[in-house]
């Protein structure tokens, strides 16, 4: 099936936009787990004509199930204003009314290329990084849940840094030779 092409972009993206969850509301596998399963319904109703639009279009479908099960929860929780605290968390490049549609596309392909960067990261980097800048946490708060000191994350992070740097060149420089 031509979705699950785009499994670990969507696990990336779930990642990313599931912040602020807890582990026991739903995990990043779970949200893309359902993405799966709705596109895969509505397979006939895309409109795509290439990946890019084919991707915009996941991301839709999962950004609409992230934001049901937020106000699921919050019914459950019996919190008025679900509307507003929906949309806290969802990243600004998916919920941005002011930015120009080619904004838009330009700032997700970006996106989509760190993530994959990302995934192309050992685990332990992986995390690092995440923490880092998802979840905007220090190197001591890191180094406080892995067991490790604020300069062992910081090397770490530091080295992360420096592969998803290479990695971003090496995937630029080689989409500019396929343009060219």
């Amino acid at each position: 099936m031509i979705i699950n092409q785009f499994r670990n972009y969507l696990h990336g993206l779930a990642q990313t936009e599931s912040r602020g969850i807890s582990e026991s509301q739903f995990s990043a596998s779970e949200i893309v787990q359902c993405t799966i399963i709705h596109a895969d319904q509505s397979l006939s109703q895309c409109k795509a004509e290439n990946a890019e639009q084919f991707k915009t279009w996941l991301r839709q479908i999962m950004v609409h199930e992230i934001l049901n099960r937020r106000r699921r929860r919050s019914r459950a929780a019996g919190r008025k204003n679900s509307e507003v605290s929906d949309k806290q968390g969802i990243s600004s490049s998916i919920v941005e009314p002011n930015t120009s549609p080619s904004q838009k596309i330009i700032r997700e392909e970006e996106r989509s290329l760190l993530m994959g960067a990302i995934q192309q990261l050992s685990e332990d980097h992986q995390s690092v990084v995440l923490a880092r800048h998802r979840d905007k946490l220090s190197f001591g708060e890191i180094g406080s849940q892995t067991k490790r000191s604020p300069v062992d994350i910081q090397m770490i992070w530091n080295e992360a840094i420096k592969q998803l740097t290479s990695i971003l060149k090496s995937t630029r420089d080689a989409n500019r030779e396929r343009e060219a």
